[in-house]
């Protein structure tokens, strides 16, 4: 123990915990402690060892022996061992160490390289499912915007028609009642539609020119929309931008005339 070189190996690679076992308590504890912090096999080492061979030091270490990494008795070395065979065990353990110190070194980078691409590859999932969510939710929010776009101009037109019916109503009940056939002071009023096809119907001369637009209403054309343009006379004009309540008598309307409706 006094050698240099084998101070020089117990400093750098080893720690030291010295024990009596001729006392059978010190003995017992011992193998207790052995037992808990190392391994079973490594106290029935021990314990076999007769008392009369001893000094001896018991090399524990990492081993892989039992096909995991475990605490096990790497060596037994005697007192009365030559030193070059003491210092080879010494050797040989600290060796032992090292390859699987290697050897753990190397897992522990590979699993670090595993968790490394791992970690990567659920940053890279978590990214996509991200960026798909996102896009779902742009996705559900235009086709929201667009339902509710749909969804006001369908309440607009709804409201728009059920206008245009209201006025279609009260224009048609407004209507007088038609000339027959063998009545007099009737005018014939034919108009043109937007189509091509005709609107004609009778009134009497002194029905006005309101009656006539409340017509053309109550077929469904709405005076805001279009123009009544008497083509009889030249210029043209328009009947919507004349006053109403004159007769088809005094519009020279009577006893027939003809007009076109054109869209504003």
């Amino acid at each position: 123990m006094k050698n240099e070189r084998i101070i020089e190996a117990f400093a750098q690679n080893f720690i030291l915990y010295g024990w009596d076992l001729t006392f059978e308590s010190n003995r017992n504890m011992f193998l207790s402690s052995v037992t808990a912090c190392v391994s079973n096999t490594a106290s029935i080492t021990i314990s076999t060892k007769p008392v009369d061979k001893l000094p001896s030091i018991l090399i524990i270490g990492k081993s892989r022996l039992s096909g995991r990494s475990s605490c096990e008795v790497l060596s037994v070395v005697d007192g009365n061992s030559d030193l070059n065979s003491f210092l080879s065990r010494l050797m040989d353990a600290v060796e032992m160490y090292k390859l699987q110190l290697k050897d753990e070194i190397r897992e522990e980078d590979e699993r670090a390289e595993r968790d490394q691409v791992k970690a990567e590859q659920d940053l890279a999932y978590r990214e996509t499912l991200e960026a798909d969510m996102a896009k779902e939710a742009a996705k559900r929010q235009k086709e929201a915007a667009i339902a509710a776009e749909r969804k006001r101009i369908e309440s607009k037109q709804a409201e728009e028609e059920a206008k245009r019916e209201s006025i279609r109503l009260v224009a048609q009940q407004s209507l007088p009642q038609e000339p027959s056939d063998s009545d007099t002071n009737v005018s014939t009023i034919r108009i043109q539609k937007p189509s091509g096809e005709f609107l004609e119907r009778r009134f009497y001369k002194h029905n006005t020119l309101q009656d006539i637009l409340n017509f053309v209403a109550a077929n469904n054309y709405l005076i805001e929309e279009n123009k009544l343009i008497l083509i009889s006379s030249w210029p043209r004009s328009d009947l919507t931008a004349i006053d109403p309540n004159k007769t088809l008598e005094e519009l020279k309307l009577y006893p027939q005339a003809k007009a076109v409706l054109e869209e504003r």
